[in-house]
């Protein structure tokens, strides 16, 4: 833990530096925990965060519908399958200056901290689309528009119209009870990270989002999480560690961007007395990774990229503003 020097406005900041491999998302989260507060020294209540409510699947009203179902569900799975495999071993995105990939993360990691704004834009851009977009369609498009305008600035050759581009995106699931929080349900490193289409190719702020919509609805409706996390596990117990190290890479090698959005407290925080004012996760690696918290009613993002003048578009609000 690092704290920096004030700034004349009497403001600070607290660097907690911590090894990836110990939590991600939400996890860091629950990790902060003990030490967040609100505005009377009361500690915050993350249960919302830690104890989803279940998503159940009705039950199907008639034998022959129970029947398709196991027959759809079993060629979704499937699909999911062969889907996954093709990602890591041949689908690769368009060659594009926002990403920089060496076979060493670089030491001259960029930093870029986008203009902050307010989830209850979010929220307006999300009612006014309607067709139960959620909010995370909204900030998805909202990056994919970054990636766009960026690389019309900076790599003029590129047909924007064919543009490919895809992103890694860590989902926390439940695990069991913990006997530490007594959490019903626990998200912390139970991860599935599934690798989806980026709306890049689409001109208008409302294709993106209309293309973001689509593209998470099929996610959250399909077997590809649940079926990324089988094969994680499966692979992960049959495969040499070297073998599941080349895997990853090849992936990362095909992967123009890393995705996260965790949500935080909608209330002021405090740590040590002091109100939390932005939080920002900046997580160097082998290529881009785009990190948004929420936290009492703003939005904040970074993100980190490695290798010399890759830095990503410092301009993300006029995605946000032309749609609202």
């Amino acid at each position: 833990v690092h704290v920096l020097r004030e700034s004349e406005g009497g403001g600070g900041t607290v660097l907690f530096k911590v090894h990836h491999a110990l939590g991600d998302g939400i996890a860091f989260f629950e990790a902060l925990g003990p030490i967040m507060t609100d505005a009377h020294g009361k500690p915050l209540d993350l249960s919302r965060f830690f104890n989803p409510q279940p998503r159940g699947i009705p039950p199907a009203k008639s034998l022959p519908a129970a029947a398709v179902r196991c027959v759809t569900g079993a060629v979704d799975v499937a699909r999911c399958v062969v889907k996954s495999l093709v990602s890591i071993q041949l689908q690769k995105d368009s060659s594009i200056r926002f990403k920089r990939w060496s076979a060493q993360p670089a030491f001259d990691n960029v930093t870029v901290y986008l203009p902050t704004h307010k989830l209850e834009t979010i929220k307006r851009i999300k009612n006014a689309a309607g067709n139960g977009t959620a909010i995370n369609d909204v900030e998805f498009a909202l990056n994919a528009g970054m990636i766009r305008r960026f690389t019309a600035a900076h790599d003029p050759t590129v047909d924007l119209a064919r543009l490919s581009v895809r992103c890694m995106t860590p989902l926390a699931l439940p695990e069991e009870t913990c006997e530490e929080t007594k959490y019903s349900t626990v998200l912390r490193n139970r991860c599935a990270v599934p690798v989806v289409d980026m709306p890049v190719d689409k001109a208008t702020p409302r294709q993106r989002l209309e293309a973001a919509h689509a593209t998470w609805d099929r996610v959250k409706n399909s077997a590809m999480v649940p079926t990324g996390l089988a094969l994680q596990a499966f692979f992960g117990k049959v495969l040499p560690f070297a073998a599941m190290r080349d895997a990853v890479v090849k992936m990362y090698t095909r992967v123009t961007i890393v995705f996260s959005n965790v949500p935080g407290p909608t209330e002021p925080t405090y740590v040590a007395g002091c109100q939390i004012t932005a939080m920002h996760v900046v997580a160097g690696n082998v290529l881009p990774i785009a990190s948004l918290v929420s936290l009492n009613g703003e939005v904040h993002q970074c993100v980190s990229a490695g290798g010399p003048g890759c830095g990503p578009p410092r301009g993300a609000a006029g995605d946000v503003a032309g749609r609202a």
